[in-house]
């Protein structure tokens, strides 16, 4: 895990979570702290800083956060994080804005899967309710310390795809 500065931040704070379509290759970990570091310095709503830190969970979630209680994050400063995240993506490999996937546990691996193959996986019984999944929708920091984010199917969204 690749990690600048979460611990810091309340529970409340804003966050994003972006899954990438593949593991970000650890040869390339220099470049991500350091364009991430400098984007988030850089990073205003509105001529205000951001207070922001950021995570790199299992080499493929690119989690950020804003603490809100000093600077809201405004539509443009989130439209100007999203064409960084897709230009950091580009630059490395690969795809953090891939929103039709469902990312889950399988053994000790992080297995991906568009929403189809999900369903059918689901239809044949190799994924159940207790699978773990990571719930992307997450939208504070503390629902990721309270366990909202990595959690058995039966408990999130993707119960949807259970009978």
């Amino acid at each position: 895990m690749i990690a600048a500065g979460l611990e810091k931040f309340p529970d409340d704070s804003r966050l994003w979570v972006f899954d990438a379509n593949a593991a970000v290759d650890e040869s390339h970990r220099d470049v991500l702290q350091e364009r991430i570091g400098s984007f988030l310095t850089d990073w205003v709503a509105h001529g205000s800083g951001l207070s922001a830190g950021w995570e790199l969970r299992y080499d493929r979630f690119l989690m950020i956060a804003v603490d809100e209680s000093q600077t809201s994050a405004s539509g443009c400063s989130i439209d100007s994080l999203t064409r960084f995240v897709t230009k950091l993506g580009d630059d490395l490999g690969v795809s953090f804005l891939d929103r039709n996937s469902v990312s889950h546990r399988a053994g000790d691996t992080i297995a991906r899967n568009t929403r189809e193959v999900f369903k059918e996986l689901v239809t044949a019984g190799v994924l159940t309710g207790d699978t773990i999944v990571f719930d992307n929708t997450v939208s504070n920091l503390g629902a990721v310390r309270r366990g909202e984010w990595e959690l058995p199917a039966k408990n999130s969204w993707h119960s949807v795809f259970f009978p």
